[in-house]
């Protein structure tokens, strides 16, 4: 038996605000529960489940929620996220540039406004 895909659950504090930040990405409402969120954009999904634990920490240094989304181009992606200024006014943060990276890929990273980590990247062709 054969892998199709491996979605992301992450955590979320509103989903109001999970489901309109991403919208801004270009992602779309796929399914959406008083607790669970599924959003989608080419084919691939992110789930996010509501969480208010005080245990949970949506500190970065202490956080290892994330996800790792490939792309064709890393570059025009960039170029079309950051120039939603008001995302980034809140509390999510995007990379200043796309780079290039020792293991092949071109990538840049943002934090949602959950803190989740999301690293893109775009395999670097020799």
């Amino acid at each position: 038996m054969s892998l199709l895909h491996a979605i992301p659950i992450l955590p979320c504090r509103n989903l109001d605000r999970t489901q309109d930040f991403f919208a801004a990405l270009g992602f779309a409402l796929r399914g959406r529960y008083p607790d669970y969120l599924i959003l989608s954009r080419n084919g691939q999904e992110l789930h996010f489940a509501l969480s208010e634990t005080p245990e949970y920490t949506f500190d970065v240094a202490a956080n290892c929620a994330g996800a790792y989304l490939r792309v064709a181009d890393a570059d025009a992606l960039h170029a079309a996220w950051i120039g939603q200024t008001r995302l980034w006014q809140q509390d999510a943060r995007i990379a200043g540039s796309v780079e290039n990276k020792p293991w092949g890929q071109r990538e840049f990273h943002f934090l949602d406004p959950d803190r989740n980590l999301f690293r893109i990247g775009q395999a670097i062709t020799p």
